[in-house]
């Protein structure tokens, strides 16, 4: 299932340019040429996917797991994908294919969260009941699922640190991981209820310095260049701070600049590395594979939010290198080998809390 997300990560961005850019009216339906195609793209066909398959460990072991879960979120995702390509007459089924792959997934959760109801499994139960949303709104979702990747690399990024330095740098304050989510959903909250509001705004830039003051605490100078896949991780999450920065200038960042600050550096950068990191073996190096990966999908983020405040005479050279580091990056799983990926949890806190 991995695979298959990366894949669809790598192929949908281009696809989409080039329907938007290059082809004419009709050599495509219509409703592929849309930003809302884009969104539901990544929103609940890529990210949703991955995150569905990090939660629910057999679905990342397709096609090696061939029992009825894993085949019934594979087909469900496969058929979602190939009806948002359809006609508008069979495109508006997408929807209901992607609420099945959503439904599957919470009914599993909330039976494990109802046998051990964990704060871990509670969380995760909901995260399918929220994803369905996406369908319809997937940028606000998009802010929720940053919510959840605050929460997750706050349990694995730490430790991973002082696994990985003698003098064990990584510092965990627990009442600022609290107030850092805290404004985090607050200032989600307040940008619903009063976007472009002074208070709104502040309420942005203080969970921004509490997320950098988090991430700092992690020691990122030490530990980024000690390893490539914790490296990733951390400069993923560097994309945190700065799109609650972007958000706070409001009207003063360029349009774009926040989604995609959110969407392809924070979101998208996290769900690399750990997608990496879970097909990963326990034991296998980084490959030239994974490294030009990792390069390009460095040089295609900066790329994309760069590209929100390029002028115009610059914009397709920025364009085409932010969409070839994404696909390149996401090609690089797609491709790469298994290690071993079907016989460990996704992460651990995934693993421990079942």
């Amino acid at each position: 299932m991995y695979r298959l997300a990366a894949l669809w990560a790598a192929l949908a961005i281009p696809f989409w340019m080039a329907a938007v850019w290059f082809w004419p009216g009709d050599a495509w339906p219509q409703a592929v040429r849309s930003i809302d195609w884009h969104a539901r793209a990544m929103v609940t066909g890529f990210a949703g996917a991955v995150i569905v398959s990090f939660l629910v460990a057999p679905a990342r072991r397709w096609p090696e797991d061939r029992g009825a879960l894993a085949w019934s979120l594979t087909g469900a995702w496969l058929a979602a994908r190939g009806l948002s390509l359809s006609p508008l007459p069979l495109a508006q089924y997408a929807v209901y294919a992607d609420l099945l792959f959503f439904g599957i997934a919470a009914v599993v959760l909330v039976r494990r969260a109802l046998r051990s109801p964990s704060p871990n499994n509670l969380l995760f139960a909901a995260a399918p009941l929220a994803l369905m949303m996406s369908v319809r709104v997937p940028l606000p979702v998009l802010e929720l699922i940053s919510v959840l990747v605050a929460v997750i690399a706050g349990r694995v990024i730490p430790g991973l640190v002082n696994a990985r330095l003698p003098s064990r740098p990584a510092r965990i304050r627990v009442e600022l991981d609290r107030i850092a989510i805290g404004a985090q959903l607050l200032a989600i909250a307040m940008n619903s209820a009063w976007p472009n509001s002074a208070a709104t705004d502040l309420v942005w830039a203080f969970a921004a310095l509490a997320h950098l003051q988090r991430w700092w605490n992690w020691a990122p100078l030490q530990a980024i260049g000690t390893d490539l896949r914790l490296s990733m991780m951390l400069i993923a999450y560097a994309w945190l701070p700065i799109w609650l920065l972007t958000g706070a200038a409001g009207e003063w960042a360029p349009h774009g600049a926040a989604t995609h600050a959110l969407g392809a550096g924070l979101v998208g950068g996290m769900i690399w590395s750990m997608m990496n990191r879970t097909l990963a073996g326990a034991t296998e190096s980084p490959g030239w594979v994974e490294r030009i990966g990792a390069v390009a999908l460095v040089v295609g983020v900066l790329a994309r939010f760069a590209l929100a405040f390029v002028s115009p005479a610059w914009s397709s050279q920025v364009g085409a290198l932010a969409v070839v580091g994404w696909s390149v990056a996401f090609l690089s799983l797609a491709v790469r080998g298994g290690g071993e990926a079907g016989s460990r949890p996704a992460s651990g806190i995934s693993g421990a809390s079942r």
